[in-house]
């Protein structure tokens, strides 16, 4: 589904400042928590549970299966709803100034947000959407409007997640002197979208031509085979010269290897992604689980740095319960109390609150991670990049 746009933006991360080699090799490696914990929390904690999956897929340990994806979705909670709610923390707790500079992803998109969901709400049972489109497959048209926007943040969080993942790998060449010129910057910032254009066309291959989510009917494209297949081929031929033209370069001609730390968001986005590693069944849970996680190191970093002597734990714990508080009512309770009270039997029926709440919620939040993560900005310069003020 830009858990959570977030790390970095590509464009904008790409340009801090580069350092000078041979100040690279002799600086102490920079890190958000630690090197050990930013590895694991980057991506590292998605490699065992993604390979527990692959060992436990299967009907004999269907029951172990099982309670591994249970206890994952409580821990989840834990993760996902702080994720959520420092993004807003982020973006609306820096002022009007701030406001006004990114009035498109602050101030426009919830608008019109609202607006759909409204429109929605009003012709959740009107019969135009049959008339006109012959989709008959809908309650209404509101349905298929709420089915539209859902589609929308379906199809759009690749470029979340990949957006993320490129912020990842520029923070961490920032902090090990890795040094990346303008063409490789590029081939890494076109890596990820090709990580977003084979997400949606692994989504939209095969299968059934109409899905649902939270009881809200949703179409596939139903590509053919063939295209996945070609795409694939195009997409790992892309991959390995991305690897000869920013791995090897950097061996032949300055004897500098990438980090663990380097590497392990693009590894885990793979596993997680891409064929033949990709697990149809439970991808989308888990990655967007650890793609939450992956946001914690940036934004405990970005607290600390920023209250610097006066930061407690303490202090970050009541706002991740307060962040728990919100996500549920924002998520669940809200949504599903509207839907019950709702006048109209098909809306009672097909949860139209709970799902557009999530569509809505997350849609917004990847807009969000696009203004806030942006590494020209002077909090990205003080925050995050600059060696920390406090020892790890």
């Amino acid at each position: 589904m830009n858990p959570a746009s977030r790390a970095t933006t590509a464009r904008e991360l790409s340009s801090a400042p580069e350092q000078s080699r041979s100040q690279a090799s002799a600086q102490t490696k920079l890190s958000l928590i630690s090197r050990r914990w930013d590895f694991w929390l980057i991506g590292g904690a998605s490699l065992p549970v993604w390979l527990l999956i692959v060992l436990l897929k299967g009907s004999a340990r269907g029951a172990a299966l099982q309670t591994v994806i249970f206890l994952s979705q409580v821990i989840s909670v834990f993760i996902f709803y702080p994720h959520f709610y420092w993004t807003y923390r982020f973006a609306y707790g820096r002022g009007w100034s701030f406001t006004k500079q990114y009035w498109f992803q602050l101030l426009f998109v919830p608008t019109i947000l609202l607006v759909i969901g409204a429109t929605a709400f009003l012709t959740f049972k009107s019969t135009l959407a049959r008339e006109l489109f012959g989709l008959t497959t809908f309650v209404g048209l509101g349905q298929a409007i709420t089915s539209g926007l859902i589609t929308f943040m379906i199809y759009t969080i690749g470029w979340h997640h990949s957006k993320q993942t490129y912020g990842c790998l520029m923070a961490y060449a920032h902090f090990d002197g890795y040094s990346l010129d303008t063409k490789q910057r590029g081939l890494l910032r076109c890596t990820a979208y090709g990580f977003w254009i084979i997400n949606i066309i692994t989504q939209q291959s095969g299968g059934d031509r109409v899905g649902s989510f939270l009881n809200i009917p949703i179409y596939r494209l139903q590509l053919p085979s063939e295209v996945l297949s070609v795409s694939l081929v195009a997409f790992w031929s892309f991959l390995a010269y991305v690897g000869y033209q920013v791995v090897y370069r950097n061996w032949r001609d300055y004897q500098q290897l990438p980090s663990k730390n380097f590497l392990i968001p693009l590894v885990a986005l793979t596993l997680w992604w891409v064929p033949p590693f990709y697990q149809p069944e439970f991808y989308l849970f888990f990655s967007t689980t650890f793609h939450a996680l992956q946001y914690w190191p940036f934004a405990m970093r970005y607290e600390r740095e920023k209250s610097g002597p006066s930061f407690r734990m303490s202090r970050l714990m009541i706002f991740n319960l307060i962040a728990l508080i919100f996500g549920g009512f924002a998520f669940f309770v809200l949504p599903i109390g509207f839907d019950k009270l709702a006048l109209t039997e098909a809306i009672r029926e097909t949860g139209f609150f709970l799902a557009f709440s999530h569509a809505a919620l997350n849609i917004h939040h990847y807009y969000l991670d696009n203004a806030i993560w942006r590494g020209r900005q002077s909090e990205m310069q003080n925050y995050i990049l600059r060696k920390s003020t406090r020892a790890n």
